[in-house]
């Protein structure tokens, strides 16, 4: 890939992430959501529905949307966009990684595929390994999206 298409994707990545802000709810939670004010809103509503797939719209994955947002945003003009995404890493704390996997059935998947795949028999590393794959998904999917725009 040349360093005009790094970038031509790192110039949209911002454009997007700018676009986002960190919202509160009254429990004092946290989540990410696409600024009202924002002029390309349904563009990158289509962009973060993509990178749901299948399931419902999730905080997790508007978490996962922002940290793919920001790595491509800080490529750098040598690295391969796939190859810097596999630098996100999952959550280093076993309570954040039980918490995203109780926040939906749907992510038992990911764990029973990082189980399969990796065959280890220690819970952190499958649950950060389940965890990672989710974040490389999301991540692909908005790489995709950036270079389709």
């Amino acid at each position: 890939m040349s360093n005009t298409n790094n970038k031509t994707l790192s110039a949209k990545a911002r454009l997007m992430l700018n676009d986002f802000e960190q919202k509160e709810r009254q429990d004092g939670s946290k989540f990410y959501a696409i600024k009202d004010s924002s002029a390309l809103k349904e563009k990158y509503q289509e962009i973060c529905h993509e990178a749901h797939g299948d399931m419902m719209p999730d905080d997790f994955k508007y978490a996962f949307i922002v940290e793919a947002l920001e790595q491509i945003a800080d490529m750098t003009e040598d690295c391969e966009p796939i190859d810097c995404l596999y630098e996100i890493e999952a959550d280093c704390y076993t309570s954040d990684l039980t918490k995203w996997l109780n926040s939906s059935n749907s992510r038992v998947y990911y764990l029973t595929e990082a189980l399969e795949e990796y065959g280890t028999k220690d819970g952190f590393q499958a649950l950060a390994a389940a965890q990672q794959k989710e974040k490389l998904e999301v991540a692909l999917s908005i790489l995709n999206s950036l270079e389709e725009m």
